[in-house]
């Protein structure tokens, strides 16, 4: 019998995470339904399976028995193929009282109808969310259950529970391991699998306390956790953050990721800039390349597959920025172009006016054809073309989009504008249409007289407008400002616009007497209380209930600042980075009120925390990913992402389950990967789209989940 994975705890006391794990590559097992759609619940035994089994529950990639003695990770080695692969997690001086119980049940039913003989048939079977293993060992529970489409578990230690009596053995592997870092590694005979080391905290007088935990070894392959300097009183929570799914996306020339969103239904939509002809497509409203093209790709839930794939573009160069999607699955892409060809339909402006002109384009909920497409430009050059990633875009409930970035000329479209004329050579836009598409609500300018460029943008329940950038201009224009004044050579800003887009609502700029490369993301929540982020080389940059309140060195740091609804005054604001390079370039903001931003760092000793890779991976740059906790004064986590080489984090979304989905662009041969569509790095530079949750355990309020995720 071949030899196969198996899941393993990740670690818990008041809640202790276990994580299934993802077949080695090697694994012939590759087809998966879409758990979006399917629920993953527990079934007990009514007689229709082996009597030693007293619940399973079906996964993609295995059937997971749950008995008495421990856990059965049972794997068919392929299609048509009785031969099974199972492995086995055991307890080790479990209680021989043990009570194994059902929790939650669902509203779903099942059906064995076996052979010709009604007797045997089983009906009318209820199904459970989770299997309780009740005081396995002395004041300690074991809860089993199932997220998203994994097995995820809960070890429970009450007051009087004690660490030391956890033991697990693994049965059926060829050896295991700790190795340096403190990660327990399984190796099988077909691949290895890494669990990383686990992290804990406790809710102690309503502040967290962080738990040093780690795995220990008991003896040949067995296992339990150390814990050190915890409180017995109170719960410890371990939460792994891990990676639901990994993958490059590309073709044989380079790719990057630039932008990505997030549906209700747990499918991400990337977009950015593409030169390979052989791109991967489906269902593609454009399904050859004409020149350097942006693309749009929606990948279903798992991760593991395209719903649709496009290229957009003409005979010139296309960039794509940013992308947005509304409620109806019909997305909005913001970027540049030099094709006089771009594709066009219900267009405000039919064709291309300047070397280089904005595009927006809405593509229809299923990829394959234009709602609308325009060019948006004067004379000249429209968009600053760099390394910063100036455009952005925003939808409001209604459909209408709104751009921002920067624009040279004397010409560009205004329309109820508050500010009607040019006045520096590159003055911030904000440009509000129609949801045709084919007008303008207003078009405005934005800016003093020396550079000024438009980072962001986002909208509110009331169609208020926000935008952030960057300014060198002395006199920008300032209302109810928190800062007045500009401190340095640039600065941040952060400007409201009324809803018809003719007034300032308030304007600040925000900054030290160094550098603020830009305010490049900006959210908005349901108080209207702004959060921007950034990075700075002011070593005064404004600071307030800041997770890190100094400046961490190198080039730049990233910032993360929490702006009063009114914009006058500083909720929170803090640095963050370590002693090289730091810079964020995309913000999320999920309904609690946390903070998920992405960039990229040459700092090996960036912050971490409950990370999924704890080190620098090498090369020039690693992207990162990091959460701040609603209140800006701590980490949720913070994680390296990225191989030996370079990587870049350019994009950022969440979903309501609190999961993060990042995009960039990875030189590395070796980036991390799980779950992938495509599992190599096909040319010099590809893009790259991952999913990161952190599993929620007791004392955390996340928002409900969202429509993928199996409860």
């Amino acid at each position: 019998m071949r030899k196969s994975w198996m899941g393993f705890p990740i670690l818990f006391m008041g809640c202790l995470v276990l994580s299934v794990n993802e077949l080695p590559s090697t694994s012939v097992l590759n087809k998966e339904p879409d758990f979006g759609k399917i629920p993953l619940y527990f079934i007990p035994n009514r007689g229709q399976a082996d009597q030693g089994a007293l619940f399973y529950a079906k996964t993609s990639h295995y059937t997971l028995w749950l008995t008495t003695e421990g856990l059965i990770f049972d794997a068919p080695q392929k299609a048509g193929d009785y031969e099974r692969d199972a492995s086995r997690l055991l307890f080790v001086n479990a209680d021989e009282n043990l009570k194994v119980m059902p929790l939650e049940e669902t509203e779903h039913r099942v059906n064995y109808f076996i052979g010709d003989d009604p007797e045997e048939w089983r009906t009318d079977i209820p199904t459970f969310r989770a299997v309780l293993y009740k005081s396995i060992y002395s004041n300690i529970d074991l809860k089993v259950y199932g997220l998203e489409k994994r097995i995820e578990y809960d070890w429970v230690l009450k007051p009087g529970g004690k660490p030391e009596d956890i033991r697990f053995r693994y049965d059926r592997m060829q050896a295991t391991r700790i190795d340096k870092a403190g990660d327990l590694i399984i190796e099988g005979r077909y691949g290895r699998i890494r669990h990383r080391k686990p992290f804990g905290y406790q809710i102690i007088g309503g502040h967290k306390k962080e738990v040093d935990a780690g795995f220990k070894i008991n003896g040949t392959d067995e296992y339990g956790f150390r814990v050190n300097d915890y409180d017995p009183g109170y719960d410890l929570i371990i939460d792994p953050v891990v990676l639901v799914y990994s993958t490059y996306l590309g073709g044989y020339k380079s790719e990057e990721g630039r932008g990505i969103a997030v549906d209700s239904g747990g499918s991400a939509y990337v977009t950015g800039y593409t030169g390979s002809l052989n791109f991967p497509v489906k269902n593609a409203y454009q399904g050859t390349s004409l020149g350097g093209d942006a693309f749009i790709t929606k990948f279903s839930p798992s991760g593991k597959s395209l719903v649709y794939s496009t290229y957009l573009g003409g005979a010139g160069l296309d960039r794509a920025a940013a992308i947005v999607v509304d409620k109806t699955g019909a997305v909005y892409i913001a970027g540049n172009t030099r094709s006089n060809n771009f594709p066009t339909k219900n267009a405000y402006q039919k064709t291309l006016r300047g070397w280089t002109d904005i595009f927006v384009t809405k593509l229809s909920p299923g990829g394959t054809s234009l709602v609308y497409s325009t060019y948006l430009g004067g004379s000249d050059n429209d968009v600053e073309s760099s390394d910063e990633d100036v455009n952005d875009i925003a939808v409001d409930a209604n459909g209408a989009a709104y751009v921002t970035g920067s624009t040279t000329n004397t010409d560009f479209p205004v329309k109820n504008a508050y500010q009607k004329k040019h006045r520096g050579y590159y003055d911030v836009f904000v440009t509000k249409f129609s949801p045709s598409g084919s007008s303008l609500v207003y078009s405005t300018y934005l800016g003093g007289t020396e550079y000024d460029s438009g980072g962001s943008i986002c909208v509110d329940s009331q169609r208020a407008a926000y935008i952030t950038g960057s300014t060198e201009s002395g006199d920008f224009p300032v209302k109810s400002a928190f800062q007045k004044t500009l401190c340095g050579y640039r600065d941040a800003f952060v400007t409201k616009l009324s809803p018809g887009g003719t007034r300032l609502v308030y304007s600040s700029y925000l900054g030290g007497s160094g550098y603020e490369e830009s305010g490049n993301a900006i959210s908005v929540d349901s108080r209207r209380a702004v959060f921007i982020a950034g990075h700075t080389n002011s070593t005064d940059f404004p600071v307030k209930n800041a997770y890190q309140g100094t400046y961490g060195g190198g080039s730049y740091d990233a910032f993360v600042a929490n702006l009063s609804p009114s914009g006058a005054g500083l909720v929170y604001s803090t640095f963050l980075g370590g002693s090289a390079d730091d810079y964020s370039r995309d913000m999320a903001l999920d309904d609690r009120g946390a903070v998920s931003i992405v960039g990229s760092t040459s700092s090996t000793n960036f912050p971490v925390k409950n990370a999924y890779q704890s080190t620098y991976g090498g090369g020039w740059d690693d992207a990162f990913v990091a959460r701040l906790a609603p209140a800006g004064t701590g980490l949720d986590y913070s994680t390296y992402l990225g191989g030996s080489d370079l990587d870049y984090g350019y994009g950022i979304a969440v979903d309501s389950g609190g999961s993060a989905y990042v995009t960039g662009m990875t030189r590395s041969l070796n980036f991390p990967l799980k779950n992938a569509f495509q599992k190599s790095l096909h040319d010099r530079e590809d893009a790259f789209v991952t999913k990161i949750s952190l599993t929620a355990k007791s004392g955390q309020r996340l928002a409900p989940p969202v429509a993928n995720r199996i409860q």
